[in-house]
């Protein structure tokens, strides 16, 4: 959790310091979507740093969801899904598998992608659709690298075990939806393996803990991505024209606003919503 919320600007040594960061930045969240199961707030830095929180009936704090959404916006993925996938621990941590396609719209590849706002948008997910999504790449401790003989000289992805092939060579773009290979909850099953060209780098700043994070967008083979990363986690600090070696967890939002919530016909008999 702690490499997470680091990642915008928010770091937190324990679950005191969460709680303490959480109840600093609480009050000023916004509504961010309709009240599907909770009433879905999201506080949101001038930064892009942004936590959602999913709140109960008795104002309790169900789940919290870091997310990146400066305001000359995030990445874009077209996409092609057909069902949600429920998280299996937590009713806020659901997402989608989703096909990532190309302009003309044929698959690329796969990957799963946990939604800042599940439970608001796991009905409309339940019918095939192309749509657009925002994501984010949390990245843990990323390497980067001058040159892609640099990159494979330091071999980030490791040796092969005594008597096993060799590792094939991975492509300049190279994007691997690891997490789909057996992955559980939707935390594990949203984690990619990502190689490619930074485009740029931006060093961002969050006011509240006066803490910077950075912001690298990547050449991948779906399209560009934007990870998001401690510069403490960094041993090297990237610059434009380098080669990126990262995990990352796929975090996103559908493009627009999500559905309404469906009324009850009890509710519209009484009136209300």
């Amino acid at each position: 959790m702690s490499s997470q919320f680091a990642a915008i600007g928010l770091p937190v040594r324990d679950q005191e310091s969460f709680g303490a960061l959480c109840d600093s930045i609480f009050p000023d969240a916004i509504e961010d979507a309709p009240p599907v199961g909770a009433r879905h707030l999201l506080w949101l830095d001038r930064s892009g740093s942004a936590v959602a929180f999913h709140v109960n009936q008795d104002a309790g704090v169900e789940c919290v969801t870091p997310f990146f959404a400066p305001p000359d916006g995030v990445t874009r993925w077209r996409v092609r899904s057909s069902a949600p996938r429920r998280d299996p621990e937590c009713a806020h941590c659901g997402g989608v598998d989703c096909d990532l396609l190309d302009g003309g719209g044929q698959m690329l590849t796969k990957a799963a992608v946990q939604l800042v706002h599940f439970a608001p948008w796991e009905e409309w997910l339940g019918q095939p659709r192309t749509w657009e999504i925002e994501v984010a790449g949390f990245a843990a401790a990323p390497g980067f690298y001058p040159s892609r003989a640099a990159l494979d000289e330091a071999k980030p992805w490791g040796e092969p075990a005594e008597g096993d092939a060799p590792l094939p060579r991975f492509a300049d773009n190279a994007f691997i939806p690891s997490g789909l290979f057996g992955g559980e909850t939707m935390r594990e099953r949203a984690a990619a393996l990502v190689m490619g060209r930074v485009e740029r780098v931006v060093r961002r700043h969050v006011e509240v803990t006066d803490a910077d994070f950075l912001q690298v967008r990547v050449a991948t083979y779906p399209g560009p991505l934007d990870l998001v990363a401690s510069p403490d986690d960094v041993a090297r600090q990237p610059v434009a024209g380098d080669f990126t070696f990262a995990h990352v967890w796929l975090v996103g939002r559908p493009v627009g606003a999500p559905p309404e919530e469906r009324r009850s016909l009890w509710s519209l008999l009484r009136g209300g919503r």
